[in-house]
């Protein structure tokens, strides 16, 4: 019970952020321009950038996309591999 009002008491007192996008989505969007180029090196920023092929891949373009990311999604993957 005293959980219960502590919450109801201070529930109007806290900073409540609407959702702003999920990891999984963000990671299968990865994997998706990963099977596009048959290569995780491929389907780097940097690589597509070269290729002119960035432009193709709305994803690829967001801030959040970049080499390191992507070989943290393959990382991720060979993880759950073992």
């Amino acid at each position: 019970m005293l959980v219960l009002t502590i919450f109801v008491v201070f529930s109007k007192k806290v900073n409540k952020l609407p959702p702003q996008g999920s990891p999984i989505l963000d990671a299968t969007n990865t994997i998706k321009i990963v099977l596009k180029e048959r290569s995780f090196d491929k389907a780097k920023p940097s690589a597509l950038r070269d290729n002119q092929r960035l432009e193709m891949y709305a994803f690829a373009q967001s801030a959040t996309y970049t080499d390191t990311y992507v070989e943290q999604v393959k990382s991720g993957l060979l993880a759950c591999k073992v």
